[in-house]
């Protein structure tokens, strides 16, 4: 028995703590998922570490750029952030539904600078949802 099956016989929840374009098409993630890995959560640190240590991101940066030349660089980050939370939680979904909804999620932060505006806070993770 590994530890993971340990902590789950125990009622953990094994999460991990970072994502990117290149788990998840290795199929690192896939592989992590089947050894009993729940869940994972995500930040803009962990997709700033993705995108700089990676040039698996550079095309869909320069279409969004292309194709909007009026993009932010916030609204690039979103978008190729919703992307990768997007596909990991489909990974995610047969955890999901197995658990009874008590597992299989893929968090997506709201943005810091909103943590003093309750209404924007809420609006912005309707959005990301």
């Amino acid at each position: 028995m590994n530890n993971i099956e340990i902590l789950k016989q125990n009622k953990q929840s094994i999460w991990i703590d970072y994502i990117s374009k290149d788990i998840i098409e290795s199929g690192e993630l896939k592989s992590l998922i089947e050894k009993g890995i729940t869940g994972l959560t995500s930040n803009p640190s962990i997709f700033e570490k993705a995108i700089s240590t990676s040039d698996s991101y550079d095309e869909d940066i320069k279409i969004l750029a292309k194709t909007n030349p009026n993009i932010s660089k916030y609204q690039i980050l979103e978008e190729i952030s919703i992307k990768d939370i997007k596909n990991a939680a489909d990974l995610l979904l047969p955890t999901y539904e197995s658990s009874s909804k008590l597992d299989g999620y893929a968090s997506i932060e709201v943005s810091p600078y909103l943590a003093y505006n309750s209404n924007k806070t809420i609006e912005q993770a309707i959005h990301l949802s």
